[in-house]
């Protein structure tokens, strides 16, 4: 918990979106621009919770921020993948990728 809480703490202010899969129910396709601990024991999204994190089964980070530019000029992507993991590195956080989605496993 406190590994998380770290990492919540220093993605405040990111680009990074967030969805969650929970226990026995199928996973949102929905991201969230912001994660934060409301209380201890406790995950709150934009669009959930709060939630208790032992109802969690994973968290899934996309490091993919793309900004709109308007209408004649492209959206500018921009890619934080190796800042993502090595700050989960660098916190001993567990996590696997799977088409540039990072997730997070065992957060409770």
């Amino acid at each position: 918990m406190n590994k998380l809480r770290k990492l919540i703490g220093l993605a405040k202010g990111k680009s990074w979106k967030y969805r969650i899969k929970l226990n026995n129910q199928e996973l949102t396709e929905e991201w969230n621009n912001w994660i934060i601990i409301p209380a201890e024991g406790y995950i709150e999204m934009e669009a959930y919770g709060p939630i208790q994190i032992v109802e969690i089964d994973w968290i899934d980070i996309t490091p993919i921020e793309i900004k709109k530019m308007g209408k004649l000029i492209p959206d500018k992507t921009t890619d934080y993948f190796y800042e993502v993991t090595s700050l989960l590195s660098d916190l001993k956080i567990d996590f696997t990728v799977q088409e540039k989605i990072i997730r997070l496993k065992n957060v409770g």
